[in-house]
């Protein structure tokens, strides 16, 4: 997978989330990744924007599939046109609606961590 990614072999994830294409995972890869310490994601709302349609229809399917589910991963993917047009309006409406965005950051490994806190200190 490194390979693929950087272009060199190596046993430490670069990217350490994955998700799957099409959701379409097996036990044993699933495995690989968990010993690798890479994260798989799934989606709980899927905004479905890979079809084709205007902006104001996407907007309209985000907020109603928000709305039903009220929290969760969703799914959206940024080549579509039509899925950045809608974005700042549909940010706008998580915002105005008391939704939160939040940002994944990689786990720190604990000998990271605790360099961090060590480093710190000496500050």
């Amino acid at each position: 997978m490194e390979t693929a990614l950087s272009g060199l072999p190596t046993t430490t994830p670069s990217t350490p989330f994955f998700r799957y294409p099409f959701f379409e995972m097996s036990q044993h890869s699933l495995d690989h990744l968990e010993k690798r310490g890479i994260v798989v994601f799934g989606a709980d709302i899927v905004a479905d924007d890979w079809v084709k349609m205007p902006a104001d229809m996407q907007l309209k399917r985000l907020i109603e599939r928000v709305e039903a589910a009220r929290k969760g991963v969703l799914l959206l993917h940024d080549p579509e046109e039509h899925t950045a047009a809608v974005l700042p309006a549909f940010l706008r409406y998580l915002r105005d609606n008391r939704y939160r965005v939040v940002h994944v950051v990689p786990k720190v490994p604990a000998k990271a961590a605790a360099d961090t806190r060590q480093n710190e200190k000496r500050e």
